[in-house]
Parts: C-alpha cells; structure tokens; sequence
C-alpha cells in the first residue's frame, strides 16, 4: 500500500470527507475539461465510462482496503459521488465486522 492510500485513507473517515476524496480523484483522473462543474450529487452517468469504472474499482480496493465484489457495481452504489461515498463508508465500517 502506498504512503498516499493510507493519508486517504485516513483522512477519509467521514461520508463527507470521504465524497471529497473521490471528487479530487474523479476529477484529476477521468474529467477531460477542467470547467466541468461535478458535485456529490451528480450523476456519474457520462462521467466515468466502464473502463473508468473497472479504474474506479481499483483505485476504490487500493484506497479503502476492501475489496469490490462485481456484484456490488451497481447504480444505486456508484451512480453518483454521494451514493459512492455511503457505499465506501458502509463497507469501511463493517470490515472489521
């Protein structure tokens, strides 16, 4: 695991924190046009294509130290960055369950 995955990790311990980890990562690494306006609320749909989703699903099991099950790749989890961050937070905190 890398230094900056566990500062993430870390400084992710709220749903709150945890939508604005994935904003900044959503937008460095899959939004093409910097004026884009992405908010926890919108939707994902046209954002993030299946390729970026399977890169999303990587990034997510490096970050979080789960692992996403192919089944769990849905829209109600990631349809935007607001049902994302409940889904992480909702498997973050049942891992040591």
């Amino acid at each position: 695991m890398s230094n900056s995955a566990d500062r993430l990790r870390q400084a992710a311990d709220s749903e709150d924190e945890i939508e604005h980890v994935i904003l900044g990562h959503i937008k460095a690494d899959f939004v093409a046009d910097a004026a884009c306006e992405l908010h926890p609320e919108t939707s994902l749909e046209g954002v993030v294509d299946s390729t970026a989703i399977m890169e999303l699903v990587v990034w997510i099991e490096g970050v979080f130290g789960f692992t996403v099950e192919l089944d769990d790749i849905t829209p109600d989890n990631f349809g935007s960055v607001r049902q994302l961050a409940r889904w992480i937070a909702r498997n973050t905190n049942r891992k040591g369950c």
